[in-house]
C-alpha cells in the first residue's frame, strides 16, 4: 500500500573516531565559513537604492527611470531570496558538523590520556636504556681491564719463556764448547747464578802453594 511505498529515512553511518576524520570535519567548518562570507559579500553588493527608497525618493520617479528601478528591485529581491536559502543552508550545515565535532571531546580526552601514559612509558623506557648504558659501560671497562691483564699476563709467559730458552740454549752451546778436548775445559763449572761456566781452579796448583 501506501505505507510500504514510503521510503524510512536513511540511517547516519557512523563513522569511526579518527585523526583524519576529525580533520576532515574542521576542513568542512572552514568550507562553511568561507560560503557564508561570500554569500555575506553578494547581499552587501546589492545596491542600497534597491532595497531602502522611500516612497517619497519614488514619489517623482516615472518612464525608463522608474521600469529600471523595478527591474533592480526585482533583482535585488531575487538575490536577497537566494542568498537567504543559501546562508539558512550553510548555518544548517555549520550546526551538525559543529555537533560531530563536539562528540569528538570525549575522544580527544581518552586519547590525550592514551599521549601521557606513552610519553610515560617512553620516559620509562629512556631511564631503562640509560641505565643499561651504565652496567654496559662498566661491563665494557672490566672486559678491557681482563684483556688488559691477560695480555700483560701472556706477555709474561712469553718473555719468561723466551729468557728460558735462551738460557738452555746458552747453556747448550757452553755444554757443546766443554765437550771439546782443551786443558782449560777441564777445569770449569757451571754457575747457575750468574748463568755462565767459570774456572774451579788448577787443584795440583793448590797443593803445590801449600
Amino acid at each position: 500500500g501506501s505505507s510500504s511505498s514510503q521510503k524510512k529515512p536513511a540511517k547516519k553511518k557512523k563513522v569511526a573516531k579518527s585523526t583524519s576524520a576529525l580533520v576532515a570535519l574542521l576542513d568542512s567548518l572552514t568550507a562553511c565559513d568561507a560560503r557564508f562570507r561570500s554569500s555575506q559579500g553578494t547581499i552587501d553588493s546589492i545596491e542600497e537604492s534597491h532595497l531602502n527608497d522611500s516612497e517619497d525618493a519614488l514619489a517623482d520617479v516615472v518612464g525608463d527611470e522608474l521600469a529600471d528601478l523595478n527591474f533592480g528591485a526585482a533583482a535585488a529581491a531575487r538575490t536577497l531570496k537566494r542568498q537567504q536559502r543559501a546562508l539558512r543552508g550553510i548555518a544548517s550545515e555549520k550546526r551538525m558538523l559543529e555537533g560531530e565535532v563536539t562528540s569528538y571531546i570525549p575522544w580527544l580526552v581518552a586519547a590525550l590520556k592514551a599521549d601521557e601514559e606513552e610519553l610515560g612509558f617512553c620516559d620509562k623506557l629512556e631511564k631503562s636504556l640509560e641505565a643499561i648504558g651504565i652496567v654496559h659501560a662498566e661491563a665494557k671497562d672490566a672486559r678491557q681491564k681482563r684483556r688488559k691483564e691477560e695480555a700483560g699476563r701472556r706477555a709474561q709467559e712469553e718473555a719468561g719463556r723466551r729468557a728460558k730458552e735462551a738460557e738452555e740454549e746458552r747453556k747448550r752451546l757452553l755444554e757443546e764448547a766443554m765437550k771439546t778436548p782443551n786443558q782449560e775445559a777441564k777445569h770449569m763449572k757451571w754457575n747457575p747464578a750468574l748463568r755462565e761456566y767459570q774456572y774451579v781452579g788448577d787443584v795440583t796448583e793448590e797443593s803445590w802453594r801449600d
